[in-house]
C-alpha cells in the first residue's frame, strides 16, 4: 500500500504514529526491516517527512486509516 504526502512535516516515526495505530518503536522496527520504505527506497525513523514523499507499507495487513492512497 502506498501513500502520499500532502503537506504535513515532522519525522517519519512520529508522523506515522499519529496516523497509523503503531508505537514509535514498532514503526521504527519495520522501517530498519524496510517494511516500510520512502520513495521506493529504505529510509530512517528521523527522515523528516515533507510535500510528495511517497510512504509504502509493505505488510498490507498492517493498519491503513489517515493516509490518502494514491490513485
Amino acid at each position: 500500500m502506498e501513500w502520499k504526502i500532502k503537506d504535513e512535516t515532522g519525522r517519519l516515526d512520529v508522523f506515522l504514529a499519529k496516523k497509523i495505530d503503531l508505537t514509535r518503536s514498532k514503526i521504527q522496527k519495520l522501517i530498519k526491516e524496510e517494511k516500510i520504505l520512502l520513495n521506493h527506497n529504505k529510509t530512517s525513523s528521523n527522515y523528516q517527512v515533507k510535500k510528495d514523499d511517497i510512504i509504502t507499507l509493505m505488510d498490507d495487513e498492517l493498519y491503513k486509516k489517515e493516509l490518502e492512497p494514491l490513485d
